[in-house]
């Protein structure tokens, strides 16, 4: 008998097509917008080699710090700065003012010297390696008219050698749009919800006729209820899936990583989602229009708190004005713990917020069942 109301249910939930529309085609547009918008921002801000240019006079061949530090700088690493051009003097004022390069450096009577047209982020880092070298430089001086001595001794070596004590245990592939993309998975597991608001209403004798006829049937209300929301749990499963491989393949968003975990987190919050539907169903006794108006909101705010609908400092200014919502906002726990698959090391949060979900769904189970079994009607 279970099985047969299984595929009852699915049948008639894969034939709601507004349903369909919401659950499935929604996301998919959705994300195509945040692609269309966010695809070539991360771009903007990497950070491009900055043009200067040299003059390579005698001066300059003689001064090996200067000449180490700017060779050091132009390589060809991930710690380059500088695309640098060694020229004679005419050819860098040349470079300059046609704004070939944002400044170039020549050194005069023994002192470098730093030749701009204008000031910003640029020319304030060369200025910053500039900076640099005459600090050691005349730590150095001094300390040789203080104690000739450190030359042997090898005290200058530790003066001129720069240590990070700086770990950087971050994962360089991460950027901030990721947590669009995050948030839209954590969004579609919570329209899961509008399923369960269609399961239940096909189980409420004041909504429709097959309401009214599920209540004088024989077979428990129970087995009734945990047929349709299996069925609307598959649909939604199917459609994770979907969305997941959609992101990956077509957008190509980094998630690969941890797919496991990923789609645990997933399925539990399109659990979730399912029974916040059933929730909102059973827990007055409105019509369906306000049922699911009620829904949409809920969901709206969750995903507006989440930073779906403003910048990641917007998620960040609302978990810390709202640390309280911050915890039991679904779509949040979702999004955190999918983020942290793929910027912490460790899975400390993210089993945390799979926790969270899970006891989400639990009380929305709890709470659903509760106001099922206490609804009565006068007459059917």
């Amino acid at each position: 008998m279970f099985y047969h109301l299984f595929i009852y249910k699915l049948k008639i939930l894969l034939r709601k097509k507004t349903l369909l529309f919401w659950t499935f085609l929604f996301p998919f547009i959705l994300g195509l917008f945040f692609k269309l918008a966010l695809g070539n921002i991360g771009a903007a801000f990497e950070f491009e080699p900055i043009n200067i240019a040299v003059v390579n006079n005698e001066e300059y061949k003689l001064d090996t710090n200067l000449n180490s530090i700017i060779t050091s700088l132009s390589s060809d690493d991930k710690n380059k700065i500088f695309n640098t051009k060694y020229v004679n003097e005419e050819e860098a004022i040349t470079l300059l003012d046609d704004k070939k390069v944002a400044a170039y450096i020549i050194i005069k009577d023994k002192n470098p010297e730093l030749r701009v047209k204008s000031s910003g982020i640029q020319e304030t880092i060369i200025k910053y390696v500039l900076d640099q070298y005459y600090q050691t430089n005349d730590t150095v001086n001094n300390m040789i008219k203080f104690n000739p001595e450190v030359v042997k001794n090898g005290i200058l070596n530790l003066v001129a050698k720069q240590n990070n004590y700086v770990l950087d245990d971050s994962n360089e592939k991460i950027d901030f749009t990721l947590n669009y993309f995050l948030t839209l998975i954590a969004m579609t597991c919570l329209y899961g919800g509008l399923i369960g608001l269609e399961v239940i209403k096909d189980y409420e004798a004041n909504l429709s006729p097959n309401g009214a006829r599920s209540c004088v049937s024989p077979i428990h209300k129970i087995k009734l209820l945990s047929s349709g929301l299996l069925a609307g749990f598959v649909i939604q499963i199917v459609i994770l899936i979907l969305l997941i491989a959609f992101l990956i393949v077509v957008f190509d968003v980094n998630i690969n990583n941890h797919l496991p975990k990923l789609f645990l987190l997933s399925s539990v919050g399109c659990l979730a989602g399912t029974l916040l539907g059933t929730f909102v169903g059973v827990s007055n006794k409105k019509s369906e229009g306000f049922k699911i108006g009620l829904l949409i909101a809920v969901l709206m705010a969750c995903c507006f708190f989440s930073g779906m609908m403003g910048s990641p400092q917007v998620k960040t200014m609302f978990d810390e004005a709202l640390p309280l919502f911050a915890k039991i906002n679904p779509i949040n726990i979702i999004t955190d713990g999918l983020y942290a698959l793929f910027a912490y090391d460790t899975f400390d949060s993210y089993y945390n917020c799979l926790l969270r979900i899970g006891v989400f769904a639990i009380v929305m189970a709890i709470l659903t069942f509760i106001f099922v079994r206490r609804k009565n009607y006068d007459s059917i």
